[in-house]
């Protein structure tokens, strides 16, 4: 069968009912769902805000990789986003994560911090705090990041 425009786009997996992948990075679709495996294990990434797995580089990326489009998002501030809400349902009643933005003067980011809540969405089990740093000029020169 010849290939059509749209097929050359995407990627089909099938499900061969495999069981869970053994090393760190990979992933593996099995049983009708998708498994990853890091340094802390196998996990589901479609539940992993519910699950005390945080991996911290997850964790720090987890709105722009995951969640970011797969939740209904309140958004506050505009033009500089001061929060972001990430809710599991659309009557926004169970919150999965969120993020708040610190600004200096020159409304540049200065601390953001990201918190993942539990599956009763009030719950929170982990907590990335990036700090940003900023020389005379108003270029980065730093970031630290604590995992809680």
């Amino acid at each position: 069968m010849p290939i059509t425009y749209d097929q050359r786009d995407s990627c089909i997996l099938e499900d061969f009912g495999l069981p869970d992948p053994t090393e760190p990075g990979w992933e593996r679709f099995s049983n009708g769902a998708f498994r990853r495996v890091d340094g802390q294990g196998v996990y589901d990434p479609r539940t992993v805000w519910q699950a005390p797995h945080t991996n911290g580089r997850l964790l720090a990326h987890l709105m722009d990789d995951w969640v970011g489009g797969s939740a209904y998002v309140t958004v506050v501030g505009q033009p500089f986003i001061t929060q972001r809400i990430y809710y599991a349902d659309v009557a926004k009643t169970q919150m999965m994560a969120s993020v708040s933005y610190t600004r200096n003067a020159n409304q540049q980011c200065t601390q953001k911090v990201t918190r993942v809540y539990a599956s009763d969405g009030v719950t929170v089990t982990a907590t990335c705090t990036e700090t940003f740093t900023f020389d005379a000029n108003g270029f980065a020169n730093g970031v630290s990041r604590v995992i809680s």
